[in-house]
């Protein structure tokens, strides 16, 4: 994450009580990578964001990266497996249902995710990932009658946390379930 963060945060605290403001990342080549551990000042951190965002390609819409909540909004949470699907979704779900407004800030907070494969999870050698998501655009779209990427891949991680999270109803936690969508405004001139 960059400082472009901290005015998200603000805002929501000065409009909402209480608050979960949630993104996607943006994944990027190493070199994206490589560039944010030399960065040294405010110049360097504006050229590694502006390369993110230029190099980069946003992630899925449900695939929520980040997470910034008021202190008492998520007092306890199920025991899921943090990295994995499905705890994102439920995060949001959890909150609509409680009433707390979620806050999309993709457009505004750019999270650089260095791109990897998934051989850290059982299966995953089989799975034929694009960072566009191709994957699970289609499934979404209702074209692919296969199953997600993620559940694609068979670990107990990914089985417990579906199983959390109610399964299938994970979709329903997107960012596009958002209640608030943070946007720049121009300032006065």
């Amino acid at each position: 994450l960059f400082p472009d963060v901290l005015p998200v945060i603000a805002r929501a605290q000065k409009e909402l009580p209480e608050f979960l403001v949630v993104g996607r990342r943006t994944n990027c080549k190493a070199q994206v990578s490589s560039a944010a551990a030399d960065a040294a000042g405010d110049a360097d951190w504006r050229e590694v964001r502006a390369m993110a965002k230029r190099d980069g390609q946003q992630h899925i819409r449900w695939a929520i990266d980040y997470f910034i909540f008021t202190r008492d909004s998520f007092a306890s949470l199920p025991p899921f497996a943090v990295g994995r699907p499905a705890y994102d979704n439920y995060m949001v779900r959890s909150a609509i249902a409680r009433g707390i407004p979620v806050v999309d800030a993709s457009s505004l907070i750019v999270a650089a995710h260095q791109e990897h494969s998934y051989s850290h999870v059982a299966d995953a050698s089989e799975v034929k990932t694009s960072s566009k998501g191709e994957d699970w655009a289609q499934a979404v779209r209702g074209r692919a009658k296969e199953k997600d990427v993620w559940e694609k891949m068979q670990s107990e991680e990914i089985s417990h946390n579906f199983d959390l999270a109610s399964g299938q109803l994970v979709k329903l936690g997107t960012t596009d379930h958002a209640t608030w969508v943070a946007q720049a405004c121009p300032g006065p001139k």
